[in-house]
């Protein structure tokens, strides 16, 4: 068998490949099972290296005599690479007594791309496996990451949680041999979000919607054009699916109709007695004690929500999410409408006389050819401004980006800007090669303001 170790940027970070195979059949591990003792690829960010050949790595050495934790991540998920450096900085403070393996299914090609994008990440040293088709298939089959599995010193898998169970607190605990509270995270392997909900006889039906408590075990997702057009799946409907999201993120899916991050902050205000059923703690953690639970999980089951809609293609794509703003003020105890507040925002104004214009052809934004189809982004061909702003909205740049240009004819644009990492300083100088600026101002924008119902 060839060994073929991977070096990423500065020698720092090197990537694990595992080879091993088990003696028998690889098989799903539960909760108090002991691991099979695999062997691993040779690695260069961990110890002395071995010659794999003669001295095989084998899972053993890093859980012997310490804990380990096996977190599964990927290059997409954005709360996996939020909590890189928190990891990374966990696993240095408790390094005598905790070794942290991640795991990614992606190829090196992928990682290697993305780890060149995110230059602020190069001097992470925590062992990783990419192009994993044993431990995260196999062994332990999820969908929703990340998906952290946790091993005592004798090699039992004692835990199996989401990310944000790799706390120091139970680090500690785990350390000194002290259980602690957490909630199995288990994926329901059968869910497809490009799938519609079964419901029943699915080909009677023109028009439904579902609102219903979400299933933990199914993957968050919003499946909605006009990112994800429902004509992929029937082409006479149109369809909204959003699975396990709070009821703040239904209102903006709903009111914004998927043209702003969800996570922008300037775009809604929430003036409620008690918000805590309403915004997700994931995005407020310091916060959390307030909202009365011990665990996550158990906000999320009381709170985290499920929604489908399905109507005829001939209603307009407008009219499409005002059904979807009217379903859930009918049924929950709040009110969301749209009005106009002074808000900041980076606003585009044309500074120059540049002369702009197209050469016509197709009308379409323009990628650099990667695996992953949005992660960088060249230009606009054959379109208006409006719409290179409305993609850019997308991204979550911290204030709002309005078009005041006025310029409402297509015109062609060549700029760079990495979609991963998006920076309004990145924008703002591609921009100005077209004599536009981009200013903070604060002027009347329309949020939507989430009120309860008198």
């Amino acid at each position: 068998m060839i060994i073929r170790s991977i070096a990423f940027f500065q020698c720092f970070l090197f990537c694990v490949i595992a080879r091993g195979q088990m003696a028998d059949t690889p098989r799903p591990i539960d909760i108090g099972e002991k691991m099979p003792n695999i062997v691993m690829g040779s690695f260069y960010n961990y110890g002395t290296p071995m010659d794999s050949e003669k001295e095989p790595n084998k899972l053993s050495s890093f859980y012997k005599n310490r804990v380990l934790i096996i977190d599964f991540w990927g290059p997409y998920c954005s709360y996996c690479v939020a909590s890189m450096r928190r990891t990374d900085s966990l696993r240095k403070i408790y390094k005598e007594d905790l070794e942290i393996i991640m795991v990614t299914e992606s190829s090196g090609h992928t990682v290697d791309s993305f780890f060149k994008k995110r230059p602020d990440l190069r001097s992470l040293q925590i062992p990783m496996i990419i192009g994993d088709s044993l431990l995260g298939v196999k062994m332990f089959p999820h969908q929703g990451k990340p998906h952290v599995v946790w091993i005592d010193s004798k090699g039992t898998v004692f835990a199996i949680t989401g990310g944000n169970y790799i706390t120091a607190e139970n680090i500690e605990a785990a350390i000194s041999g002290r259980s602690f509270r957490f909630v199995r995270k288990v994926d329901s392997m059968n869910f497809d979000v490009a799938k519609e909900l079964d419901r029943g006889n699915e080909n009677n039906f023109i028009y439904r919607s579902i609102l219903e408590k979400s299933d933990l075990s199914t993957p968050g997702a919003i499946y909605a054009e006009p990112i994800f057009p429902a004509h992929v799946l029937n082409p006479k409907v149109r369809r909204i699916l959003v699975n396990k999201a709070s009821i703040k993120e239904l209102y903006l899916i709903a009111a914004f109709k998927r043209k702003y991050s969800i996570f922008n902050p300037y775009i809604y205000s929430m003036e409620l007695s008690d918000s805590t059923r309403y915004i997700n703690p994931m995005q407020h953690k310091e916060e959390f004690k307030k909202f009365g639970y011990d665990l996550l999980e158990d906000w999320m089951s009381d709170n985290m929500y499920t929604y489908e809609l399905i109507l005829p293609e001939s209603v307009l794509y407008l009219a499409f999410y005002e059904n979807m703003l009217s379903d859930l003020n009918r049924v929950f105890s709040v009110t969301g409408k749209m009005e106009y507040r002074p808000t900041p925002c980076y606003v585009i104004r044309q500074g120059s006389t540049v002369l702009m214009r197209t050469s016509g052809g197709e009308s379409r934004f323009i990628h650099t050819p990667r695996k992953t189809k949005f992660d960088y982004f060249d230009g606009i061909q054959n379109k208006k401004i409006s719409e290179l702003v409305e993609m850019l909205n997308l991204n979550n740049l911290g204030k709002p980006i309005v078009d005041k240009t006025g310029i409402d004819y297509p015109v062609d644009l060549e700029i760079s800007l990495n979609m991963m990492k998006p920076d309004i300083g990145e924008i703002r100088s591609e921009l100005s090669k077209y004599g536009l600026l981009i200013e903070e101002e604060i002027i009347p924008f329309e949020v939507l303001v989430i009120k309860e119902k008198h």
